[in-house]
């Protein structure tokens, strides 16, 4: 189970957050700290493994950055984006009642509940912790205090305090070196340690002497002597553990300084003895050089402050709490820091800024005039703008051809609705061209029928008359006269229903209508003729033709 959950954006806080991780990993282990790229594993669920993540916390660290609040995205402000990871976790936080601790870095502001989201804008009522990159292990120094009671609440607090002295004193510049009894942080704040810790320091000392002391080919001295080999500290530590008195010593007879079975020193008037197949003792000197020797193998395999507790940096601090002024610890620490630079330096080569900025922060917590360092972090800031602009213009070209892409779709669209309603109109003109042609065909067809019937019906009406006019009857003159009158008269009327030029001045029944005047005119004119045979002319047969053509006309 995670008791500590770290928030964070990978683009605003990256290489910040992987220091802060990594201090409270090698102080609480990695059980207790809960960060995605670490403790997700492959393949999983991310929004799951956060959620089931933050429900198995206690305390969730929001870590802060420059760019923390106004960090966006194609859609705008990623804060206002309800699905936004990072507002999730704290919104999740929140509502389950978890401490919320906010973490300022890179010089950030505290955010204020108008600048949030309603459903998270209680984190703005939170105290806020600042972690400098000036005093880093001191403002990590109180993050730790405050987490402490939480994570291990039956762990007592002077173990931390001394643990917070070595791992401070073993970073010490040179031209400082650490002292046991107190220490001055990035902030001016003198720490001064309690008794406990002076006890600590003087049995060291005395366990450090009786090893020297041991190893000497003659381990005899005298009173005098001992004096002055052994520090004033070592009776005040007696004095208040309430140890019994030295006992008596007779001169001259020599006293001899035995191995110590704890941090007390043993005085005694008897040569010691020494106990059989007891394992030869390790000097000092001995010590600082195998562990130099063995950070030199780490960093030769890249294990610089990885894995806990066996890398190159956690031998070094070995070393410096075994001799505070070891140049050569030093050296490696500041060998570890540019080895970050070097590799912050490929990690900017190859493009992976977040691992760059990581780099950058060890480095710096290691030493923060490490060689080199500073031409990274400008190299580095070089490429971060670089990268953004790329991403600004990036996401303006995306901008652009979606607006082109749909405008293109929208005139497609416009043409395509203008060919339908193009083919239709043409469809109907056709159609509508097509039944006038018919209607046209019809009446013309129509038309040639009744000028053909009524053809029909003159003729027939004709060769009535004339069959009429052929009878033995009208073998008279007067009958000969009329029926020749007709005869001309028919042939005038047949010539005007041939000629083209009556239909087109007077159209069908009108041309009729003409020709039919015609013939009366010619019958009239040419009546005089026969005046005195027309009395008599009035047949049969001219009646009947008279009403024949009358009913052709109908």
């Amino acid at each position: 189970m995670s008791a500590v959950f770290i928030s964070y954006r990978r683009g605003d806080s990256a290489g910040h957050t992987g220091r802060l991780y990594d201090h409270l990993r090698e102080r609480f282990g990695k059980d207790l700290i809960f960060r995605d790229i670490d403790t997700i594993e492959p393949g999983a669920d991310f929004v799951d493994a956060v959620e089931l993540g933050i429900k198995d916390c206690s305390t969730l660290i929001v870590v802060i950055g420059s760019r923390w609040l106004t960090a966006k995205d194609a859609g705008g402000r990623r804060l206002d984006d309800s699905n936004d990871f990072v507002r999730v976790e704290i919104a999740s936080a929140l509502k389950a009642g978890l401490r919320v601790i906010p973490v300022l870095v890179k010089g950030a502001d505290m955010p204020s509940a108008a600048m949030l989201p309603e459903n998270i804008a209680a984190l703005a009522r939170r105290h806020a912790l600042e972690l400098s990159d000036s005093r880093w292990d001191y403002d990590m120094g109180r993050l730790i205090d405050a987490l402490a009671p939480i994570i291990e609440p039956n762990k007592p607090m002077p173990t931390q305090a001394a643990d917070n002295f070595l791992n401070t004193a073993s970073l010490k510049t040179e031209t400082e070196p650490a002292s046991p009894a107190s220490m001055t942080t990035p902030g001016s704040e003198k720490v001064t340690f309690n008794p406990v810790l002076k006890l600590a320091a003087a049995g060291v000392l005395v366990l450090l002497a009786a090893i020297i002391w041991h190893n000497l080919p003659d381990k005899s001295v005298d009173t005098a002597q001992l004096e002055d080999s052994v520090p004033a500290r070592v009776s005040e530590q007696n004095d208040s553990q309430g140890s019994p008195a030295e006992p008596a010593v007779e001169k001259p007879a020599p006293l001899v300084l035995q191995e110590p079975l704890s941090t007390q020193t043993v005085l005694s008037t008897e040569k010691p003895v020494k106990p059989a197949n007891k394992p030869p003792l390790v000097s000092v000197d001995q010590q600082v050089q195998a562990l130099l020797k063995d950070a030199q193998s780490d960093i030769a395999a890249q294990r610089l402050t990885t894995p806990q507790g066996s890398n190159a940096l956690d031998k070094y601090k070995k070393v410096l709490q075994l001799d505070p002024a070891n140049k050569a610890a030093r050296k490696g620490i500041r060998a570890i820091a540019k080895q970050y630079v070097a590799l912050a330096n490929s990690s900017l080569t190859q493009g992976d800024l977040a691992n760059a900025a990581v780099y950058m922060d060890r480095a710096t917590a290691l030493s923060s005039r490490a060689e080199g360092l500073d031409q990274v972090r400008a190299r580095y800031l070089r490429i971060q703008q670089q990268t953004l602009r790329q991403q600004e213009d990036l996401a303006a070209q995306r901008k652009q051809r979606q607006e082109q892409e749909s405008q293109q779709q929208y005139e497609a669209q416009q043409q395509r609705q203008e060919s339908l309603e193009q083919a239709r109109r043409e469809e109907d003109e056709l159609r509508k061209k097509e039944a006038q042609q018919q209607a046209r065909e019809e009446a013309e067809q129509l038309k040639a029928q009744l000028k053909a019937q009524k053809a029909s019906c003159l003729q027939a009406c004709s060769q009535q008359f004339v069959d009429c006019g052929s009878t033995p009857t009208a073998t008279n003159e007067k009958d000969q006269c009329q029926g020749d009158i007709k005869a001309a008269c028919n042939k005038v009327q047949e010539s005007c229903l041939g000629d083209p030029q009556i239909y087109i001045l007077w159209g069908d029944l009108g041309a009729e209508s003409e020709c039919l005047g015609r013939w009366h005119q010619c019958m009239d004119t040419k009546a005089s003729q026969c005046s005195q045979q027309q009395i008599s002319a009035e047949s049969t047969c001219g009646k009947a033709h008279s009403a024949c053509e009358q009913a052709c006309q109908i």
